[in-house]
């Protein structure tokens, strides 16, 4: 049997990449101006500090460690945090761990983060322009 790897990492990424547009829509329900939190020069996804919830929540820690755990209780994302981008993606198949480095899979998660957000910046700014 044949492991296609390139298969494998574009369905990771397909993953990444829906899992955090979905982020990136509940977090404009339900806090519209988060975008203005994130120094995406900072973002670190593996970092409970320095993640897209860490930063967004980090006034909001009372009573947590950091903001990505507040950020999870505001939002109601107990468990569900990977199916919005915010968490490593746990919905992987299992069998694809073994193929998929842990550290390119934070990294990936944290650049489309960053594409998101300068999308909608740079939509933004062509918008005001005018």
């Amino acid at each position: 049997m044949s492991i296609d790897r390139l298969a494998i990492v574009t369905e990771v990424h397909d993953n990444i990449e829906r899992s955090v547009k979905r982020g990136v829509r509940l977090l404009d329900r339900k806090v519209p101006d988060w975008r203005e939190e994130i120094v995406t020069g900072e973002l670190d996804m593996a970092s409970g500090q320095a993640c897209i919830l860490g930063q967004v929540f980090m006034d909001k820690i009372n009573g947590f460690r950091t903001g990505y755990e507040a950020g999870v209780d505001v939002l109601g994302l107990e468990g569900e945090d990977s199916q919005y981008g915010f968490n490593y993606p746990i919905n992987m198949p299992q069998n694809y761990q073994h193929f998929v480095d842990a550290e390119a899979v934070w990294s990936a998660l944290a650049e489309e983060w960053v594409r998101q957000i300068n999308k909608k910046r740079s939509w933004l700014r062509r918008l005001f322009r005018r």
